[in-house]
């Protein structure tokens, strides 16, 4: 945003800074013929979970494309995973629609 004591950058900014959000691109992503301002927003609350970001400029709109990628969080080694599953081999529907027509 260009005017940053207007209400709306300072009640903006205040929702950002209540739930610790912070802005991931800085340059501008609009360029006009009289302005350049950053109107396209990626927040977030981690940064070291990001692993790039930026922005490319395509010919199709005077807004350029914004990106970020995110960090592939790693699975602790030796952990297990516990995967509860039914046996559907004794399934009856009408059995288990008697059962749900019995309870409260």
């Amino acid at each position: 945003m260009q005017r940053k004591n207007a209400p709306v950058f300072k009640s903006f900014s205040g929702f950002c800074d209540l739930h610790g959000f912070s802005q991931l691109i800085t340059q501008p992503t609009r360029v006009c013929e009289s302005t350049q301002t950053t109107i396209d927003l990626i927040l977030t609350s981690d940064k070291s979970r990001i692993s790039g970001k930026g922005f490319i400029a395509c010919g199709l709109s005077d807004h350029y494309m914004i990106f970020c990628t995110r960090k592939k969080l790693k699975q602790r080694a030796g952990c297990h995973k516990t995967v509860t599953s039914r046996d559907l081999k004794t399934y009856s529907s009408e059995a288990f629609n008697l059962e749900l027509e019995s309870l409260d």
